[in-house]
Parts: structure tokens; sequence; C-alpha cells
């Protein structure tokens, strides 16, 4: 059966029961028995028997009318209209039909683990989902492990989607794909769902996520069909990709020898930001993994993504961490060399600090470390995801270190949602918050952007703020001095997760839910 989207709006029904009051509501206002008295011609001796014996008569007949009003009252009505009793006090609003709607969500690239476990997290949310999860593959480095507690399914094959796309009955009809990476299943696998669309009688929706925005122009021949079915929705993961997304679609039907006759701006457009739940309180075996949150300095720093030049600027990163040791070994908990002319050798552990800094890079890949900070600086390769998560949660910040402007502009880097999954304060700048807009201080720590990430760093260990003394650019006064300090509490990054968690459940259920009403296909009851 076919519905609209219900109005979050609830009728009420009046209740058949009068309260002790009511009955009193109807009758007029007795006058004062003094000025009754006077009214009815009753000469001023008498008065006082006349009173007290108006006040009798009152008190009796308002007796009468309390005990034997609601059912009086009930009963002439009733006589009246010829029709049964109203329910009774304890009748309810019928409950709200909830709408069936199957949700088709496929990764056919084989990555993006991250991004699925958050859209199926999200999707079981929604009342009246029915979530299948398809792919050519398993799970990579243990990822199920992440999405089990809360979607035990198995993995359906993506060889099925195609004819399970086909199904009229309302057993397995399915009403919205998702299509985690868009931009390798529409290249690949776009004829073939477009087929089964146009055999439906009763049609599915596509939302598809962008992962690039700048590739949008080479995906558009792809995107057409579905825009001009008006069945395409797009989603963004932050929500600089989807503007980003939305002015490249502009721009292809704007310029003279562009897309013509494509409604790309009639596409509604959603950000979604890819985190899920996991345990945070699984302990590992290594004691200083078990100190997060405990350190009384900023001592383990992480730089998480592939480890290469051209993804992260970790040359300005390593060349900028020498020299703040170079400055104050004693800070960073370091020795120099005993020859100071040889500037290659490492940095030497100083045995008097019990909180020397370390800086993890975490990720695939390989980049030149120099000399000098090869003993600041370790490598973690190969983990599998409850690993990962355990190793972030245990630093004290993060660094995105972005190189170029493509994470600012045109991508979501992973880096941003891991630290907020992992409860990881992530040190930031004004462009950051521009671009990742979810981020809130109750998670980050900002530093002005005419210092380094080091220097900041550094900052945070000699007094637990970015802050330069004197502040430089920033009145003392400004918005951002409270997300200067560190560290940020558990409780707080919770709050902050859980938020998101929301903002995610409304976004999709505006992109299905709202998105398929005005399509026309709602789904079942």
């Amino acid at each position: 059966m076919w519905i609209e989207r219900v109005s979050p709006r609830q009728s009420v029904f009046l209740s058949s029961s009068l309260s002790a009051t009511a009955p009193c509501s109807f009758l007029p206002r007795a006058p004062h028995p003094a000025r009754m008295a006077a009214i009815i011609g009753v000469p001023r001796a008498r008065t006082a028997r006349v009173v007290l014996g108006a006040a009798f008569g009152l008190a009796l007949v308002t007796l009468l009318i309390l005990s034997a009003g609601p059912s009086i009252h009930l009963q002439s009505h009733a006589s009246a209209q010829s029709s049964p009793p109203p329910p009774s006090p304890v009748s309810q609003t019928p409950p709200k039909p909830v709408r069936r709607t199957r949700i088709a969500i496929e990764e056919s690239a084989g990555h993006h683990e991250e991004v699925l476990g958050a859209l199926i997290y999200s999707a079981l949310q929604l009342p009246g989902a029915e979530v299948t999860f398809y792919r050519h593959r398993y799970l990579r480095f243990g990822f199920d492990e992440i999405l089990t507690p809360y979607f035990p399914k198995p993995i359906t094959p993506l060889a099925d989607l195609y004819e399970d796309l086909r199904a009229e009955d309302g057993a397995r009809r399915i009403d919205v794909l998702v299509s985690t990476t868009c931009e390798h299943h529409l290249p690949n696998a776009g004829k073939q769902l477009m087929q089964a669309w146009e055999a439906r009688e009763r049609k599915f929706r596509l939302l598809c996520l962008i992962h690039h925005a700048n590739g949008i122009e080479k995906l558009e021949k792809d995107l057409r069909p579905w825009a001009l079915k008006g069945a395409l929705s797009l989603v963004g993961l932050s929500s600089h990709t989807s503007k980003s997304t939305e002015r490249n679609l502009g721009w292809l039907m704007a310029k003279p020898d562009g897309v013509t006759g494509v409604p790309y701006d009639q596409c509604p457009v959603h950000t979604f930001v890819p985190i899920f739940p996991y345990d945070l309180s699984m302990e590992t075996s290594s004691p200083e993994r078990s100190l997060h949150g405990t350190r009384a300095r900023v001592t383990r720093a992480a730089i998480q993504g592939g480890i290469n030049q051209g993804r992260r600027d970790y040359a300005t990163v390593f060349r900028t961490l020498e020299a703040e040791i170079r400055a104050d070994p004693e800070l960073w908990g370091y020795s120099l060399p005993e020859d100071p002319t040889n500037m290659t050798a490492p940095f030497v552990r100083d045995p008097a600090v019990s909180d020397p800094f370390t800086l993890h890079l975490i990720g695939q890949g390989s980049v030149e470390i120099p000399g000098p900070v090869s003993s600041v600086v370790e490598v973690h390769h190969n983990l599998v995801y409850p690993e990962f998560y355990s190793l972030l949660h245990s630093m004290d910040i993060l660094i995105p270190a972005f190189n170029g402007g493509g994470y600012y502009t045109d991508a979501a880097s992973s880096s941003i949602p891991a630290a907020v999954i992992g409860h990881v304060p992530i040190l930031v700048t004004r462009m950051h918050l521009n671009s990742y807009t979810y981020l809130d201080p109750r998670g980050i720590v900002v530093r002005p952007g005419s210092i380094s990430d080091m220097a900041a760093v550094g900052l945070l260990r000699r007094h637990g703020t970015t802050t330069p003394s004197p502040p430089v650019g920033l009145a003392p006064d400004g918005p951002e001095l409270a997300a200067r300090s560190w560290p940020r509490s558990e409780a707080g990054m919770e709050a902050h997760r859980g938020a998101i968690y929301e903002r995610n459940r409304q976004v999709l259920e505006d992109a299905i839910y709202g998105d398929l009403h005005n399509f026309a296909v709602v789904g079942d009851v």
C-alpha cells in the first residue's frame, strides 16, 4: 500500500472524561448572597437569615451538580446526537504506519570500508529500513569485526544486485540503491543498472556518493541518464565536497560548450560524514596505549593516511620538527648529538625526560625520513582495523598535514573522521574548519595559520595551548581561544560523535525518504 511521507505532527483525541472542575465551567457565576438579598427586596434586618438560607441552598444545588454533572451531561449529549459514547480515557492515537523501505548498499571498488560501515550504521537507524549489503569480495583488514556488532548479516554477492534490482514483488523490491563508490560503479555497471531501472514498473532511486568532486566532469556522462530520469541524488562526504560537486555541475551546464538540457541543478546534494561506532574501551597489551587522556602534555602525535609526499606534506613536518628540537631539545625530550657538526646524526633521547615526544605515521606507503628525526618518528604499516583504531585512540593529537588544497576543496580526507571515531583531538586551522564544518571545539585544537604544526605542538608541550604570547593575528577574546588548549575530554568527544550520528541519520532520512517522496516512490506499509 502506498503512503505519503508522514508529518511529524500527531493528531490528538479529546478525552471523554471531564475533570472535577469541568461541570462548573458552564455554570453562571453566583452573586454574593448579601447582594442577592438586596436584589430581591428583602429588608436588611432579615438579610442574615436570607443569606444563610441562600448559601445553604446554593451549596446543595452545587453538590448535586458536581455528583451527577458528568453523567447527566454525557447522557443528554448522547441522546441528542443518537451516537455511541466517546472512547474511554485509555484510548490512544492509532500507531503511525512504519514505512518499509528496502535499501541496497553496494561497494564495488574493493575499499572505502569506513564509508560503507558508516552508511550501513546510519541506514539501520531509520524506521522501517531493511538494509542489504552487496560486495564482490570480503571486507579487508578485519573490518568485519567492526561491522558485525551492529550488522551481523552476511555479505550478498555483488552479482546478485542486478537481478534483485529488477524484482517487483513487495518482499524483494529495492527502493533505494546507495553506491558507496559511484566513481567506480557507474562507469563499470551503469548500463546494467539502467536496464534494471527501466525494466521496473515502480522505480528505484540512486544515491551516488562522490569522493572527488574534481572528477565530476569525467563522471558526468554516466550521471546524465539518471539526472534525466529524475532518479539521482548526490552525496558528498563533507560540506566542501558537496559544494564543489554542485559548483562543478553548475559550471558544466553554464559553459558555452557544456551540457545542455540535463537538470543537474534539480538533483539533491546531501552531506554525510563517514563515522560509525567503535568500542574504544578495549585495551591492548601495549602499556603506552592505555595512557590516552592521562598524560600531562602532548607526547604522541599521529599523521594518518597515505605515506607519500603527494598527499601529506611530510617534508615540511620533518623540517620544522628538526628545527624545533634543535632550538629546545629538552622541551621535546631529546639531546643533540655529541658532534654538533654532524647534521645528519639522529637526536638522542634524554633519559631525564619521562615523556619524550614521538611522531607516528600510520598508513601505507613510504617516505624518506631525515636522519636527525629518525629517532623521533615511528611508522606503522599493515594494521587491521581494530588495531588501527586502538593505536589512533592512544594518540594525544592528530596532525592532518595536508599537502596542497585538494583536501580543502574537492576531496574529503579520511583522517578527519578517523580521528573523530578514535577520540583523538585534531590540530586544525580555520581552513580545516571552513571545509570540515562538522568539527566543533569538543574534538579539535586550533592553531593560528601563522605558525607551523610542529611549532603548535611545541607550544602545547610548553604550556598547554597553541596561542603564542602575545597572540598572533587573534584578538585576546577571540572565539577560537577556547579551542586552543589541550587535552580534550573523552565525554566531550563522545558527545561530538553522537551529535554527528544524529545529523547523519537526519541526512539519510531526507536523502532516502524525502527524495523518494518527491520521486513518488515511498515504500510499503
